[in-house]
């Protein structure tokens, strides 16, 4: 039984809940639970009894978590624990010599048999929610959660969602291992800015058992018609879609483009998952453009999914968070629902500077490149781009026509996630 049949049978979510957290699923990511806490339709400590219940497997308590034993801890390393989501429980016996672990996927025999080799010692599986499991990974190992399961703070202060990343880490908990090596932490440029209010509240009900807010309105995401002050729009660029399927771009960069525009496209047009069209993006990138980001549209911030980057990349794009609201390409292609290619339309740009100094970015780009992914009159991406010299007319073109196709591909997913 799948956890939506679970929810729907004991009456706790209706047909159009499931439907859309479905929906947003397949824009966004993350597991189903997930999309449902973040919806409001489920409560985390509710959803954490479902999957058990769906699992045959007890559930991982916040206690169990808040006492992970540090040797664990230290024996598991931050790296594997966030590669297979598994955490060390604490408070608990096992018959055997069984070690407790908290597991997203507690099911799956690969991950048990790589904790089994790491730990030395077998398994005692407990399930855990995907967003909790994120909370209590930031929290005993220190690297930030992906900004895409951070709780945008849409009420903060306006100066703190000017970080380029958003959602501190939470506390390190006393009997925690030192926070992992700088090799493997951000780069100081895209380092959190701490917010509260609605942020610390989301983080505490993961740490505790408590009712979650109310979804937030309709108007919750802004919506500008009008631009910012102080800010002056050059005439947008709109790209119509067209079915050209054979490209002319100029190389801009060393090597051959590895995906032809003709190739990208019949990609996208048979893609049968939301990761494959970010893929099939970045491959069309390579060899054209020097870098080419793929953004998430919620909460009026733009969240980095992927990317890619002709030069080398220590950090973790995931952690990439820009504001909306402030005069930017992106607030521009977002508020416009229009390309927009050309110098970033605020003298002083602070949007692009910070992402800029995120990707190590020097010389500054003169023009840049913003292509809006509109799926029911809504932008749910946005494709960022530039190069040295400014993207050509005929490549801004091609990423209309790619978006188009992309817009195409969610609603065929969203279609067959209902079947």
């Amino acid at each position: 039984m799948r956890l939506g049949t679970l929810l729907l049978r004991n009456a706790s979510i209706g047909l159009s809940q499931l439907e859309s957290a479905l929906r947003n699923q397949v824009l966004y990511g993350g597991r189903l639970g997930t999309n449902l806490v973040e919806l409001g339709f489920v409560e985390v400590d509710l959803l954490s009894t479902f999957l058990a219940e769906l699992t045959g497997l007890p559930a991982a308590t916040p206690h169990m978590l808040d006492l992970a034993p540090s040797d664990v801890l230290a024996r598991l390393g931050a790296d594997l624990a966030h590669q297979l989501g598994s955490i060390p429980l604490g408070g608990v016996r096992e018959r055997d010599g069984r070690i407790p672990m908290a597991m997203v996927d507690p099911l799956d025999r690969n991950t048990l048999a790589a904790l089994r080799a790491r730990l030395g010692a077998p398994i005692a599986p407990y399930v855990i929610p995907e967003l909790r499991a994120f909370y209590y990974l930031e929290r005993h190992f220190g690297q930030p959660r992906h900004a895409r399961f951070v709780r945008s703070g849409g009420r903060a202060p306006k100066a703190a969602v000017l970080a380029a990343t958003l959602g501190a880490p939470a506390s390190p908990a006393p009997a925690s291992p030192a926070p992992a090596s700088p090799a493997s932490a951000a780069p100081a440029s895209a380092a959190p800015a701490p917010l509260g209010g609605e942020d610390a509240d989301h983080d505490a009900r993961l740490a505790r058992p408590a009712a979650l807010d109310k979804p937030d309105g309709p108007g919750s995401e802004r919506r500008r018609t009008q631009p910012a002050a102080g800010m002056e729009l050059p005439p947008p660029l709109v790209v119509p879609p067209r079915r050209r399927r054979s490209s002319s771009v100029p190389r801009q960069l060393g090597g051959e483009p590895t995906v032809a525009f003709s190739a990208a496209c019949d990609r996208l047009d048979a893609a049968t998952h939301r990761d494959h069209l970010a893929e099939t993006l970045l491959s069309y990138a390579k060899g054209r453009v020097s870098a080419l980001l793929l953004f998430l549209v919620r909460d009026a911030n733009a969240l980095c999914w992927r990317g890619y980057l002709s030069t080398p990349f220590k950090g973790r794009l995931e952690e990439i968070s820009l504001p909306l609201a402030g005069a930017s390409a992106f607030q521009a292609a977002h508020d416009t629902s229009a390309t927009f290619s050309g110098p970033p339309p605020a003298p002083a740009h602070p949007v692009e500077s910070r992402l800029w100094e995120a990707l190590g970015e020097v010389p500054e780009p003169r023009e840049v490149t913003v292509v809006p992914v509109i799926l029911k009159q809504r932008v749910v991406n946005l494709i960022y781009a530039h190069t040295a010299g400014g993207v050509p007319h005929q490549l801004v073109e091609e990423l209309g026509q790619l978006a188009a196709r992309m817009q195409s591909a969610y609603l065929r997913l969203i279609r067959n996630s209902k079947t």
